[in-house]
């Protein structure tokens, strides 16, 4: 037997006592195509493919041929090839007694799985459940119409119903036949609040809480499954979306990671799926996932590491927390007007423009906000991306907004919003009395109520 062949299945051995295995599981392979003598078995760890051993290949005529038996596998995903993208196979192991692959070696991803029921199920539930994903999101978007038309969206509702029905029946299924592929579409199986939500929970917070319902982290079969990871970048840059506060967000995230124990493969996955969720759509959260990867994880890969490192040092000077960086711009009169030059008032940094609709629809909201507080020592200093001055001031002047007023009429090229990373507007920053940014992207209520609590710390 090959040497790394028998440190494979002396691994294996050694995880007797901590995984559901099966005694042994003999791989097999008809392949085409193949230059190379051997194909390597993987496993997944977090962003790498780590090699667990060497498959010997046996030539035959026009194929090559495998036939290997290994001892103790522990139940989980692997790969076999040689370790690229297209070459290389992702198989359930350890649930069977034999797996067959027929196939080409340059396009063995694509391989045809024969004699495993339990790939064969886990395959047909993987397309069935990316099926209902785009099916749910296109009547979330029929039954928000509907509501927007002032039409009954009950017709909608129950079609997602049924929806849900089809998904908890697959589920219930495979529990029964195929325990471990159940485990890995309980993470893609997500019931819609309108059947399922309550009236005392709002639907983003439904949707934070509800997310993973059906999936136990503490179950060890999550250390050996990929999936953890798309399942938790889905959910991320969804999360990202619906307007919580960091703190709340947070909170929902690590609710769902306490389970897993620390350090784990199943952990450390779910966190790279939440780095690359939260990555250009929430800087505060992707920042969070960062430094917990790096305290987590500090003898990773090292230009891994220095990769996050180098992400989170550009992003820092802006991040809650920080001393938010100084703006100085020209006012509609031509005078300088410095952000620091506030420091000693609760201050909101508003992006808006005159051309935005949405910024003209809060205005009104922000103005009596302002009259509430402003006696209070809260000031607001708007920085408009606007690119025509005269637009600028009569947009001022027709929603009576009051105070201070910036802008370097470059429109998106704005200096001050490359220096916040804005992309959408309207977009607040809301900063401490020390100028420290304590809250971004709040509005309406959760942005008074924030305001009032900063003036009331005094």
């Amino acid at each position: 037997m090959h040497r790394s062949l028998v440190v494979f299945v002396c691994f294996f051995s050694a995880l007797l006592s901590h995984h559901s295995l099966r005694a042994q599981v003999q791989v097999q392979a008809q392949l085409t195509g193949c230059t190379q003598d051997s194909l390597l078995l993987f496993e997944l760890d977090g962003i790498a493919l780590r090699p667990m051993a060497v498959l010997p290949l046996i030539r035959q005529d026009s194929l090559s041929l495998l036939n290997v038996t290994l001892t103790g596998v522990p139940e989980g995903f692997f790969l076999i090839g040689d370790g690229q993208q297209s070459g290389t196979r992702m198989l359930i192991l350890g649930s069977e007694p034999q797996v067959s692959l027929r196939g080409a070696c340059p396009t063995l991803a694509q391989a045809q799985v024969l004699g495993s029921p339990v790939n064969a199920a886990y395959e047909a539930a993987l397309k069935a459940t990316g099926e209902w994903m785009n099916e749910h999101q296109r009547l979330i978007g029929l039954y928000r119409r509907e509501i927007q038309m002032k039409k009954d969206p009950a017709p909608i509702a129950a079609q997602m119903a049924a929806l849900d029905a089809t998904k908890l029946s697959l589920l219930d299924s495979l529990k029964a036949r195929f325990p471990f592929v159940a485990k890995a579409i309980a993470l893609r199986t997500y019931l819609s609040y309108q059947n399922h939500g309550s009236s005392e929970l709002s639907e983003p917070d439904y949707f934070a809480q509800s997310y993973f319902r059906f999936a136990d982290f503490s179950d060890p079969a999550y250390q050996r499954m990929p999936l953890v990871q798309d399942a938790f970048k889905q959910y991320a840059s969804n999360l990202a979306q619906l307007g919580h506060s960091h703190e709340a967000l947070l909170d929902y995230v690590q609710a769902w990671l306490d389970p897993m124990d620390l350090p784990s493969r199943a952990h450390k996955t779910a966190l790279l799926g939440l780095i690359e969720g939260f990555r250009g759509q929430n800087e505060d959260a992707f920042a969070a996932m960062v430094r917990t990867y790096l305290a987590s994880y500090p003898q990773d890969n090292p230009d891994f590491l220095n990769q996050l490192r180098r992400q989170l040092a550009s992003i820092e000077a802006r991040l809650i927390g920080a001393v938010a960086p100084d703006i100085r711009l020209p006012s509609p009169t031509g005078d300088s007007l410095s952000l620091h030059e506030l420091r000693g008032q609760v201050v909101l940094v508003d992006f808006w423009a005159s051309w935005c609709a949405p910024c003209r629809k809060e205005n009104p909201r922000v103005v009596r906000m302002y009259e509430r507080f402003h006696e209070q020592g809260f000031e607001i200093f708007g920085v408009s991306l606007d690119n025509n001055q005269a637009r600028w001031e009569e947009a001022i002047a027709k929603d009576k907004l009051s105070w201070l007023h910036v802008s370097d009429l470059k429109g998106w090229r704005s200096i001050a919003a490359a220096q916040y990373a804005v992309s959408a507007i309207p977009y607040t920053v809301l900063l401490d009395r020390e100028g420290r940014i304590v809250a971004k992207g709040l509005r309406g209520a959760p942005l008074a109520a924030k305001v009032a609590e900063l003036l009331e710390m005094r």
